[in-house]
């Protein structure tokens, strides 16, 4: 089976995510979400995270991580700098 580069890419991708990835309640639900542009839809995105059991995992990384933007175990860039 011959991949295109950006298939390659998106594999190579998916590999090296960390394995809590795979349990987190975020997974499938599309990228948009994660970035939101109003109060609402960020308090929607936060909602996913309240109850998810890989939450600190997800903070742990995005702490390492300061480049890190949107919303990141129900947390925003600000508060992850204030951390």
């Amino acid at each position: 089976m011959d991949l295109t580069l950006d298939e390659f890419a998106r594999v190579t991708d998916i590999a090296l995510r960390p394995p809590w990835q795979r349990k987190a309640a975020c997974r499938g639900k599309g990228t948009d979400r994660w970035f939101p542009t109003t109060r609402e839809a960020e308090a929607n995105a936060r909602a996913v995270c309240e109850p998810c059991s890989v939450r600190r995992e997800c903070l742990v990384y995005a702490l390492a991580l300061p480049e890190l933007v949107g919303v990141w175990a129900g947390t925003d860039e600000q508060e992850r700098r204030r951390l």
